[in-house]
């Protein structure tokens, strides 16, 4: 074998999907085999193959083991295999030529950000509802409920926060975090006056840490003075924390006076979603793709979203958008990222496949720290400071996985993108199924830790 031959056959060298099929197109001609031939060696239809040979598409992930079928009908290896595996792998993860650095017309599993605005499609008329309701001086704090997934974060954001200050309106946002009454006080500090607006999003998280009920009582007086001095308040809150809200009697008020219901989108409104984002941006959508997310995100019946498709639907549009090359989204490549159901997990798996060993040894540690386990509650994202990653393979996993937009990490603190993430992400769902007690045991721990460290190391805390 020349210098050429390796090269052309070496799978480390693949940059594109084109290298792939040329290498094992040289390996069936050095074989002897026709396409036919290599179909009935591996037991696979000749479509299949074919496909395989042309580089449309590359293998799927759920079609490993008929890949590894085709490779060992070639002569490759079981240990050649791997490398092969891990090209492959690579090549799914950035099948197209898009840039990373593009301007993406779909926001995948994060929110969608007041700077959005331009593409935030869909929620128009909840936008403007909300936005009067806002702005007519409620009694009481405005509560924002939906459940997890129904785009509570966008709207508050890309909608009412964009549409209050394209009106003149100062608006502040704030986040409980991992230390609600800092982080409010931090919003306050940015100039909120009379008249203004403050929206706390995510506001179950001051129930999701494990501090006294006291806490949540204390986070919620403030607001509540802080909305009688003229500053309006509005809140974000996930449906299954309702429960946990009406035990509060200051915003159990609130829910009976001011309450905001985000709702499934409907089958037209969803027809934006998928749709008018990518049309902004100069990009068509296909027919045939429209129709099929539609029908998946619907499960058939073309009515209502399910619940928690909504993330599943974005983060499937915005890898199906970086895969694709030039200006058209196509069901082709929509089905090589993995679908609806699949495109999460086949980034996730994408990430891994990407680490080094070290890497992949402190993978799992690292995840799990950014979910909260507590008896009584939903498991939940976990706001972590980035210092709790400080050992280089730790900041190397969280880098990568917010490369892939599959974590955030702002103003020093890092999470999980979306709340889909634990049940979407294969190996997540698998390592929180392994270890819930001693997650739980893990979570208190830490935040006991945390809060002895912030009061200065008091050995009375000990």
């Amino acid at each position: 074998m020349d210098d050429a031959d390796s090269a052309l056959l070496d799978p480390t060298g693949f940059a594109t999907r084109e290298d792939l099929a040329r290498a094992l197109t040289a390996l069936r001609e050095r074989r002897g085999l026709t396409v036919r031939d290599l179909a009935r060696s591996a037991d696979l239809p000749v479509g299949t193959v074919s496909g395989y040979l042309t580089g449309r598409p590359v293998p799927p992930r759920a079609g490993a083991d008929q890949f590894r079928r085709v490779l060992r009908a070639l002569g490759v290896t079981e240990d050649e295999a791997r490398a092969w595996t891990a090209a492959v792998n690579r090549l799914r993860r950035a099948p197209g030529r898009r840039p990373l650095t593009a301007q993406a017309p779909y926001r995948g599993l994060a929110a969608y950000q007041p700077e959005d605005a331009a593409l935030f499609f869909g929620r128009e008329d909840l936008t403007q509802a909300l936005t009067a309701q806002v702005l007519g001086s409620p009694s009481t704090p405005v509560v924002v409920i939906g459940s997890s997934g129904s785009g509570k974060s966008s709207l508050l954001r890309a909608g009412l926060t964009a549409s209050l200050r394209g009106g003149g309106t100062h608006v502040g946002i704030a986040e409980p975090g991992d230390d609600p009454a800092t982080s409010l006080a931090g919003a306050v500090g940015e100039g909120l006056e009379p008249g203004s607006v403050l929206i706390v999003d995510q506001v179950e998280g001051v129930f999701g840490t494990d501090v006294p009920p006291a806490v949540a009582v204390d986070f919620f007086d403030r607001l509540d003075a802080l909305h009688s001095t003229g500053v309006v308040v509005v809140v974000g809150l996930r449906g299954d924390f309702f429960d946990k809200v009406l035990a509060v009697e200051t915003a159990a008020r609130w829910l009976v006076e001011n309450q905001f219901l985000v709702g499934p989108l409907s089958a037209q409104a969803l027809r934006r979603v998928i749709a008018e984002p990518a049309r902004a941006a100069g990009i068509e959508v296909e027919p045939a793709l429209v129709e099929v997310l539609l029908a998946e995100a619907t499960s058939g019946s073309g009515a209502a979203l399910e619940p928690g498709a909504l993330p599943l639907l974005s983060h499937a549009l915005y890898v199906t958008w970086l895969a694709a090359t030039g200006h058209r989204l196509t069901l082709e490549r929509y089905r090589e990222a993995g679908g609806l159901a699949g495109a999460i997990a086949q980034t996730g798996e994408a990430v891994h496949s990407s680490l080094t060993p070290e890497q992949q040894a402190v993978e799992r540690g690292t995840l799990l720290r950014l979910v909260q386990v507590r008896d009584g509650f939903a498991d939940m994202r976990r706001p972590a400071r980035t210092s709790w990653f400080a050992d280089p393979p730790e900041s190397q996993v969280v880098a990568a996985y917010v490369g892939a937009r599959l974590l955030t990490s702002d103003r020093e603190q890092v999470q999980l993108a979306h709340e889909a993430l634990l049940t979407a992400l294969p190996r997540l769902r698998t390592w929180l199924a392994e270890d819930r007690d001693g997650l739980r045991l893990h979570n208190r721990l830490a935040e006991a830790a945390q809060h002895w460290a912030d009061a200065g190391r008091d050995a009375d805390l000990l």
